[in-house]
């Protein structure tokens, strides 16, 4: 397994610090490859939709940014829930 840092824009998550008691795991419904998952989400226009990681097929995990920041990930529109919990985006079919 190997760490790979690829930082994404400041207008994709918030860098406001939170206290995390959870873990959350998604599914990208596709895209095996974690690195293009990332450079994705870079380019996405509707922001602040990322996790702090991305686990490949591979096994090789990106980080996207600090867990002690948060970004929008779980589409339920619930601000409490997303800053809490470090969320790790898995390239599966779900």
């Amino acid at each position: 397994m190997k760490i790979v840092d690829f930082i994404l824009n400041d207008r994709q998550y918030i860098k406001e610090v939170t206290k995390k008691d959870t873990i959350i795991f998604h599914h990208t419904a596709g895209n095996k490859d974690a690195l293009a998952v990332a450079k994705d989400w870079n380019t996405d226009q509707r922001g602040r939709v990322a996790t702090a990681y991305i686990v490949g097929y591979d096994g090789n995990v990106v980080r996207c940014f600090d867990d002690k920041y948060w970004g929008y990930a779980l589409g339920i529109g619930n601000a409490q829930v997303e800053k809490k919990a470090i969320q790790i985006e898995l390239c599966a079919w779900g």
